[in-house]
Parts: C-alpha cells; structure tokens; sequence
C-alpha cells in the first residue's frame, strides 16, 4: 500500500541518490494511481455520509426532539458551504448527537467527548491536506532528494490524520445510531431490564442521569 511504502522508505538506505529517486518516483507512481481509488471511495463515502446525517437529523424528529438548531437538510448543506463549513456541520452534529441519547430533553444532555475530537481531526486533515497540496506543487522527480523526502513524509502524517479521523467518525456515527434505536425502544415500551442493559453496553456517558423507566399513565 501507498502509505506503508512511504514508511519503508524512511530509514532505509540507499548506496546511491539516484536509487533513492527511482524509489521515490515509484512511490509516487503509484500513489498516482491509488489516488483516483482513493478519490472514488471518498466520493462514495461523502455521499453516504450525507444521507446518514439527512436520515438521522429527520428521524430524530420523529423521536420527538425539538427545537434543533438546524434542519436535516441545512444539517448536511453547511458542509458544503466555504468558512462556515468549519464550524456550522458540528453544531449540527452536536445537536443530532444529544437529540439522539433523550429527544425530549436533548438540550439538558452534555456533549460527548468523542464529537470534538473526531471534529479537531476533520478539521486539522482537511488543512494539513491543503498545506501539502500546496507545498507539492514546486516538487517534482528532478528536485532535491531533501524536498521530495519532506514532502513524503508530509504525505504520512496527512494520511495517518485521515485514518484517525475515518476511524472517529465511524464511532460517532454508530454511537449515534445506537442512541437512536434505544430511543425508539423506549418509544415502544420496551422492557425496563432490557433498557438497562442496552445502556450500559452502549456505555454513553450520559445514559447513567437518564429515566429509562417506562412512564406510567
């Protein structure tokens, strides 16, 4: 794979520069045509991505929140929406996410951790990947060994920050998800004693405040 042929590369050594240069020509090469893969599974998740948050923003509706900050539709336009993009798609997450553990009291819920994290990563990448692009531009197979070297090793961290960030948000997502099947449980009346222990498989920091004791009418 692209990246662990980048880490090979750091350490090694090489009896001569030019022998490190086809190496690093290989690499990119080949990271040329990893990238359209790479582009196309972006592509697809992104677009995945944007119905789940659709879905999810629409159904914690039926649940029984209220007063959420942003529509389901506003909740997946602001990614799309240049300077607001950094700020507006979290707060609709953060609404989502605590809407999801206690629809009728959503806004007494505390933020999970996990939500600023994954966001601090999305956020660093997406930089990162912009400074990269950028200082890349003047490096080619006839630049000095040092600045293609760099530029490698730039490439590491970036996509060691995307894997972490995929990772967090796959976590968030199913968290969520998660959240919102209890909520319908309780919804239906399930039983009390399979509530409980639901919760603390799920182990949200803020199950253990929440009643989820069937109401009695």
């Amino acid at each position: 794979m692209h990246l662990l042929d980048e880490i090979g590369i750091i350490g090694q050594k090489f009896p001569s520069e030019s022998e490190l240069l086809d190496a690093l020509n290989s690499i990119s090469q080949r990271g040329a045509i990893l990238g359209y893969v790479y582009i196309a599974a972006c592509v697809l998740s992104a677009l995945l991505f944007c119905i789940w948050t659709f879905r999810a923003n629409r159904f914690v509706r039926y649940l029984g929140a209220s007063n959420l900050r942003y529509s389901p539709l506003s909740s997946v336009g602001w990614f799309f929406v240049p300077l607001l993009s950094f700020w507006k798609p979290y707060q609709a997450m953060s609404d989502l996410s605590r809407a999801s553990v206690s629809p009728r009291a959503w806004s007494s819920i505390k933020r999970d951790v996990k939500l600023p994290v994954w966001w601090t990563f999305w956020i660093t990448a997406i930089v990162f990947g912009a400074v990269i692009n950028v200082a890349a531009l003047g490096v080619n197979e006839y630049s000095e060994v040092d600045s293609q070297s760099l530029i490698v090793k730039m490439y590491i961290i970036s996509d060691l920050l995307w894997f972490t960030m995929f990772f967090l948000g796959y976590v968030n997502i199913s968290q969520i998800s998660k959240a919102q099947t209890l909520a319908l449980r309780r919804r239906t009346k399930k039983s009390d004693s399979i509530l409980e222990a639901e919760s603390k498989r799920l182990n949200y920091p803020d199950f253990s405040s929440l009643n989820v004791s069937r109401r009695k009418k």
